[in-house]
């Protein structure tokens, strides 16, 4: 008598479910903004009981879209009324102020609805712009994750900082984090252009040309400084020349380049210095000395390894590797945050809104998955969170204690095992 094995009918044999597919850019992109969004919401209210107090507490040198309504607005109604001189504060070039002219001719004197309503726009464009690079840059393997990342964001303190301001380095470091992601898809041109407008509007996305310089596969680097090129000439140079004349021109970035080496000076003081967090600013307060030089010093140092750092792994995306090895997924967003930092190192004074690419480290850390990484972001974000600001009391003891320096410092540190993961392997 023999035994005869049946075989399994088709209900009984159990296939492996296939693998979630990550979500879109722009699906991972709405999920990361609208959860940040509710999360600030829900912790403003938890920390500081209303909407008045929440504004208050987020920083002691303005009042809401400061920079917006102050400098930016001011100056842009100095320009359409054929001034050529910008109003104090104003630290950029005119581009900026000439995009925003043609409104200020539409908008009556003492209209205020129109420019809050512009600053909120601006303000939520160029959020979704910089989310959206990142995201491209390294994309949320499902919605959970894509959730936890704006639960981070949402309690973040420098894009909270950016969006008080209204801040020019929104759009600044989203142009800077676009054209860097436009790179690494092999769209050369569209990514020049885009550095070179954050350039035209902001100065320190010029750093981006770096990346440009490296000869991607799939897309000519004479392309990309062309497009860089172009789009700074034409809107940081010829558009206000077209519009103002050549002497006007001069005049008007004489008395920019004026502000901002008064404004330096003054950071070299107590009372201004207090607010700052750029690593040479931080080390001053920490370290009290006669001489500013050993601290611009120890800045450059840092810069110099920052850069170094994001050209070795920018240069990893060119190796031909399988989809998940950490150099396909990783160098991108690492080359982005290491370029980043670089004005942190080296520019008196950097303000906590100029610190945007610290989440970006936090992502990728905890991505990367090292429990060194990890911890490190998680002391970082401790640092870096609107709840340490709380905490501290006041904004004036959470800027003095340097906590976002820290943060950034501690971003940087937890990117490491990453970093090493990419560029030494």
């Amino acid at each position: 008598m023999t035994s005869t094995t049946e075989a399994p009918t088709t209900d009984e044999v159990s296939e492996p479910a296939p693998p979630r597919r990550a979500p879109c850019v722009l699906a991972a992109t709405l999920t990361t903004l609208v959860v940040a969004c509710a999360t600030f919401a829900a912790a403003a209210l938890l920390l500081w009981g209303s909407a008045p107090a929440t504004l208050l507490a987020i920083d002691f040198n303005g009042a809401l879209f400061e920079d917006f309504f102050g400098p930016y607005w001011m100056t842009a109604t100095a320009l359409a009324e054929g001034g050529s001189r910008p109003a104090p504060g104003y630290l950029y070039p005119s581009t900026l102020a000439w995009l925003l002219a043609p409104i200020t001719i539409a908008t009556p004197a003492d209209n205020a609805f129109i420019p809050s309503m512009l600053a909120l726009w601006s303000v939520g464009l160029s959020l979704t712009l910089w989310v959206a690079s990142v995201t491209a840059l390294l994309r949320p393997s499902s919605f959970r994750v894509a959730a936890a990342a704006g639960l981070a964001l949402g309690l973040a303190h420098a894009p909270v900082h950016g969006a008080y301001w209204a801040q020019a380095s929104l759009p600044a470091i989203g142009l800077l984090a676009a054209g860097i992601a436009l790179i690494t898809t092999g769209r050369p041109t569209l990514a020049g252009a885009a550095i070179g407008l954050g350039a035209a509007l902001k100065l320190h996305p010029a750093i981006g040309v770096v990346a440009l310089l490296i000869p991607w596969r799939g897309g000519s680097s004479l392309r990309g400084l062309a497009g860089a090129l172009g789009s700074a000439l034409a809107l940081g140079v010829l558009l206000p020349v077209a519009l103002m004349g050549r002497a006007a021109f001069m005049e008007f970035h004489r008395t920019s380049f004026g502000f901002l080496t008064d404004i330096r000076n003054w950071v070299l003081t107590e009372e201004g210095g207090r607010g700052a967090q750029d690593l040479p600013t931080v080390f001053r307060r920490a370290v009290p000395m006669q001489s500013p030089w050993l601290s611009q010093v120890i800045g450059w140092a840092a810069a110099g390894a920052l850069l170094i750092g994001g050209i070795m792994v920018l240069r990893r995306v060119q190796v031909q590797r399988p989809v998940g090895s950490p150099a396909r997924d990783l160098a991108p967003l690492l080359g982005f945050i290491a370029l980043a930092a670089i004005p942190w190192a080296t520019i008196s004074p950097t303000w906590p809104h100029g610190l945007l690419w610290v989440p970006a480290a936090w992502w990728c850390a905890c991505h990367h998955g090292s429990a060194l990484g990890r911890g490190l972001a998680a002391l970082s974000f401790a640092c870096g969170s609107i709840a340490a600001l709380r905490a501290f009391g006041s904004p004036e003891a959470y800027a003095w204690y340097g906590l976002p320096a820290w943060s950034a410092g501690l971003a940087l540190a937890a990117a490491l095992p990453a970093w090493k993961s990419v560029a030494l392997r």
